[in-house]
C-alpha cells in the first residue's frame, strides 16, 4: 500500500534553488493585476510553452477509502462542484487552518454587517467556518495536501437546540501537479490550483475575496474545454472493464437557428467495443525493430499503460460517424458541452461531479493540469 509521509501538514518545500526575498516579493506583487501576465512569464518559465498533455497514463483504480476520511470522501463524491483556477497562495500554511477558520468567520460576519447578500434560503444566523485537511488525497511528493472549507449556519427562526448545517462547501487541491512548474515557485508560495465550490454564489464570492486578500492570489473561471471533455470520455470508458460505466452520454450544441441541442447516449458495451478497437488499431503497427526480449516487454507494458490523444480523437470520430450514419447530423460541426457516465459528469461551464472515488485521482489529475494551464502566469 502506498504510504504518505508527514501527510498531516504537507506544505511541500521546493527542491530548486530558493529565490531571494526581493524576487519573491516582485512575484507576489505581480498577482495584484491578474491580467498583466507579461511580468510573470520570466518568473515562471516552466509553464510558458506547455499545452495539455497529448499522452497520459491509463486510469487505474485507487482504493482511497483506506486513506481519506469517509465523511470527507462522501461529500466530495456526492456533490456537483463549480470549478475555478487559483494562482499560488502566498504564505499559506497547512498548520494554521484553525486560525483561518476564525479569520474567515469574522470576515463573513463583517461583510454581512455591511449589507453583503450572504443569505442562503432565507435569513441566517451567524456563519461558522471550518477548514480541514483531506489527508491522503495526494499523489506526488510535490502535491500540497487538499484543503476542505465548510460554512455552517442555521435559519434565524430555527429551534435553539437545532444544530448548524453546512450551507457551503469548497476545496483546493493539487493532484499530480507539473513538477517543473511547482519547483519553479519561490518558497513562500503554495500551489493548490484547482478550486471547487458548492453553495450560494454570495458565499463563494466572499470566500474568494478573503483568500485573495489573505494570500495575494487570484481566482478565475475554469471551463472544461472540448479537448478535456473528450479526454474524460476516453478515460472513463477505459475503466469500463473494471467498473461498468453503464452508459456514455454526450450533449452537443449544433449551429442552427435556434441552436440545436443533441443528446447522444451510447450503450456501455458498444462504447467499450469501439474503444477496444481504437486501442488495438493504434497498437497494431507493431513495435518495429525492437531488440532484446526484456526491453521489448517493458516497452509493450509501458505502451499498454498509456493513452495517446490520437486514440481519443479516433474514438470521437467513431462515435460521430455512427451518429451521422443514423441521423445525418454532423456532430463535428458543433460543440461538445457535457459528458457523463456512472463514474461522473462534466460540463463545459466548469461543473464536475465525481461519482466514484476509485477513479477520482484520474479525473483530478486532468483537472489540475487544466487549472495550471489556465492560470495567467
Amino acid at each position: 500500500m502506498e504510504q504518505h509521509h508527514n501527510s498531516v501538514t504537507r506544505t511541500p518545500l521546493n527542491s530548486v534553488v530558493v529565490q531571494r526575498r526581493s524576487r519573491s516579493k516582485s512575484y507576489r506583487l505581480s498577482y495584484r493585476s491578474c491580467l498583466g501576465a507579461a511580468s510573470r512569464l520570466g518568473l515562471t518559465p516552466a509553464l510558458t510553452a506547455r499545452r495539455l498533455n497529448t499522452s497520459r497514463r491509463a486510469p487505474k483504480p485507487h482504493n482511497i477509502t483506506e486513506k481519506v476520511d469517509a465523511a470527507q470522501l462522501t461529500l466530495l463524491v456526492k456533490t456537483e462542484w463549480q470549478l475555478s483556477y487559483v494562482t499560488p497562495l502566498y504564505q499559506f500554511r497547512h498548520t494554521q487552518l484553525k486560525s483561518y477558520s476564525r479569520q474567515l468567520s469574522a470576515f463573513i460576519a463583517a461583510e454581512k454587517q455591511q449589507g453583503m447578500a450572504v443569505e442562503v434560503e432565507g435569513p441566517q444566523k451567524a456563519f461558522r467556518v471550518s477548514f480541514s485537511l483531506v489527508q491522503g488525497l495526494t499523489e506526488s511528493d510535490d502535491d500540497a495536501e487538499t484543503v476542505l472549507v465548510q460554512i455552517y449556519s442555521k435559519p434565524v427562526f430555527a429551534r435553539q437546540d437545532e444544530p448548524q448545517k453546512p450551507v457551503w462547501s469548497g476545496w483546493l487541491t493539487c493532484i499530480n501537479g507539473n513538477p517543473e512548474y511547482l519547483g519553479s515557485l519561490p518558497k513562500d508560495f503554495i500551489c493548490l490550483p484547482l478550486f471547487g465550490s458548492s453553495g450560494a454564489e454570495g458565499l463563494t464570492t466572499l470566500v474568494k475575496s478573503w483568500f485573495q486578500q489573505s494570500f495575494d492570489c487570484c481566482f478565475g473561471p475554469l471551463e472544461i474545454s472540448h479537448t478535456s471533455l473528450q479526454w474524460l470520455m476516453a478515460l472513463w470508458t477505459n475503466c469500463h472493464n473494471e467498473y461498468s460505466i453503464q452508459h456514455l452520454k454526450m450533449i452537443w450544441t449544433l449551429p442552427a437557428v435556434p441552436p440545436l441541442q443533441v443528446t447522444y447516449t451510447v450503450n456501455s458495451e458498444d462504447a467499450w467495443e469501439l474503444w477496444g478497437s481504437v486501442r488495438k488499431g493504434n497498437r497494431g503497427g507493431g513495435g518495429g525493430g525492437g531488440g532484446g526480449g526484456g526491453g521489448g516487454e517493458e516497452a509493450a507494458e509501458e505502451e499498454e499503460s498509456s493513452i495517446d490523444f490520437e486514440e481519443v480523437r479516433r474514438f470521437m470520430q467513431g462515435l460521430q460517424s455512427h451518429f451521422y450514419r443514423h441521423f445525418r447530423l454532423d456532430l463535428s460541426a458543433g460543440s461538445l458541452n457535457q459528458v457523463s457516465t456512472a463514474l461522473g459528469s462534466a460540463k463545459y461551464s466548469g461543473r464536475i461531479k465525481i461519482s466514484n472515488s476509485r477513479y477520482m485521482i484520474t479525473t483530478l489529475t486532468l483537472l489540475t493540469e487544466c487549472a495550471l494551464l489556465k492560470m495567467p502566469i
